[in-house]
């Protein structure tokens, strides 16, 4: 096993980690917070969280996870979006989201760029989710 004494890279993931943790904490049980946001593809939706993330096998590049009351958004060199009756399940690995489209063959991946936003994400998705 890897010390953090030893492996700054590890003490500084560790630390990351129980800051999500705190942050998943902090949200169990309330409400989700409401963000006022004046992004285009928010529309009409009630926007809870935006986040740096990015849509892998599809463009790699950077872009905003937004999670809506109606959907999953993500704004990159596209917009991708996903209303809730359609999303299946999520699963997190690490910063990972691994996102089950219905009716769609392959899933659909999202890495974020903290522990605390991918754990966050997960959680309102399943909140949402049909």
């Amino acid at each position: 096993m890897v010390s953090p004494a030893t492996a700054p890279d590890e003490a500084e993931r560790q630390v990351e980690m129980l800051e999500g943790l705190e942050h998943l904490a902090s949200m169990a049980g309330s409400e989700p917070a409401v963000l006022h946001t004046q992004h285009r593809v928010i529309g009409a939706d009630v926007c809870h969280m935006v986040a740096p993330a990015c849509l892998v096998g599809i463009t790699d590049h950077p872009g905003k996870l937004f999670v809506t009351s109606r959907r999953l958004i993500h704004v990159g060199e596209t917009v991708r979006s996903w209303p809730w009756h359609r999303i299946g399940g999520v699963e997190r690995t690490e910063r990972a989201l691994e996102i089950t489209i219905l009716g769609a063959p392959d899933t659909v991946n999202l890495i974020c760029n903290t522990y605390g936003d991918a754990m966050a994400a997960a959680h309102l998705t399943r909140r949402f989710q049909a």
